[in-house]
């Protein structure tokens, strides 16, 4: 009698717990009379983003629900940022806002700057973190090695990370700081013969402070090294204006100008210096929020000296393998038209590795 006593008990606690995460399910109504229950995610001026186990996550515009009630208190920012802590109760396209002990707020769905959970609200919003911490990116390296009667030794590495303010990628940026290096250095040796060097190393660091959602002001320092070249050091300091043409979750276009004062430093040659402006066109694409495509292209017109004019270009593709590994072959060139004498004026890496990108 004890055992299906025992079950009888497991099937009634088994039907209290469905019930309360049935009863603590927030609501969302149409317009057309279809409800769902699940979770209010967030929502702006536009949409809710509701998460349902039936559908996912969808953004549903406003003028397209009946009603929404939530069953957990949120946070509300007008367009004039006011603050609402509360329930959320949708009715007839009035918004309102309740707390106990507080006095009930009623506004529009326009007035939604934004609406997110009080986690995300003082973690992500208010918060000040330290300036270590929101890095996000990607950690590249691949190395070759042969032992016959040529000892070759090949190694590639790449680091490319940046930290947003905000850190949520969905509301309005208001800056950006990013951080990039690129190194390829290899080494053939055999006896009786020189040993032969190849060293190339890349690096930029960049603050940009955002206008708009679109259009920001920039300002960068980059260092350059590539022996094959006959290329000591070049070293540019400079800013000027971007703007993201097309910002979606799939597909990002921007465009950049700038002006920048550049000094170079060659092998055995003395030194040069002149004043440059650089055009820069990026494009990214993830194909099935997976496979990544990247593209960039770059025109640097000297403005004092006109035989010193350089270009680069660079395309990659990110091939998810497990988790945060993922495999990556690029190929990036590089032309300068005033290497040292006896150097080739272009420089033509094709680089592959594997790639840890970073949890941000």
């Amino acid at each position: 009698m004890k055992r299906p006593m025992s079950a009888v008990f497991r099937l009634a606690g088994v039907m209290l717990l469905l019930c309360a995460a049935h009863a603590a399910a927030d609501t969302l109504t149409f317009t057309n009379g279809d409800r769902i229950t699940g979770t209010l995610v967030r929502a702006d001026a536009s949409n809710v983003y509701f998460q349902s186990p039936m559908f996912g996550q969808a953004a549903v515009p406003w003028k397209n629900i009946q009603s929404l009630t939530t069953e957990k208190p949120y946070v509300l920012i007008t367009s004039r940022y006011g603050v609402h802590h509360g329930r959320i109760l949708l009715r007839h396209q009035q918004l309102i806002i309740y707390r106990q002990g507080h006095a009930t707020a009623i506004l529009t769905p326009k007035q939604t700057a934004m609406l997110v959970t009080p986690e995300t609200y003082s973690h992500d919003i208010t918060a000040a973190y330290p300036i270590w911490s929101g890095w996000k990116g990607a950690l590249t390296a691949g190395i070759s090695l042969v032992n016959a009667t040529q000892s070759v030794r090949s190694f590639t590495g790449s680091i490319a990370i940046s930290r947003q303010t905000p850190r949520l990628d969905w509301l309005p940026p208001q800056s950006k700081t990013s951080f990039a290096l690129q190194g390829n250095y290899g080494r053939i040796a055999q006896t009786g013969h020189p040993t032969v060097l190849t060293e190339i190393l890349n690096s930029a660091l960049e603050q940009d402070e955002y206008l708009s959602t679109r259009l920001f002001l920039f300002a960068n320092a980059i260092g350059d090294r590539n022996i094959a070249q006959g290329l000591g050091l070049q070293q540019a300091y400079g800013g000027g204006l971007g703007w993201k043409i097309k910002h979606t979750p799939a597909t990002e276009i921007s465009v950049r100008a700038d002006l920048h004062y550049t000094r170079q430093r060659f092998l055995n040659q003395a030194g040069n210096h002149f004043l440059a402006s650089s055009y820069t066109e990026n494009f990214s694409h993830h194909f099935n929020q997976a496979v990544i495509w990247t593209e960039s292209l770059s025109v640097t017109p000297s403005l004092t000296q006109s035989l010193a004019y350089q270009t680069s270009g660079s395309t990659a593709l990110v091939i998810p393998l497990y988790k945060a590994l993922s495999f990556n072959t690029s190929i990036i060139d590089s032309y300068i038209n005033n290497p040292q004498p006896g150097f080739l004026k272009n420089s033509l890496q094709f680089v592959s590795g594997l790639q840890f990108t970073l949890p941000g």
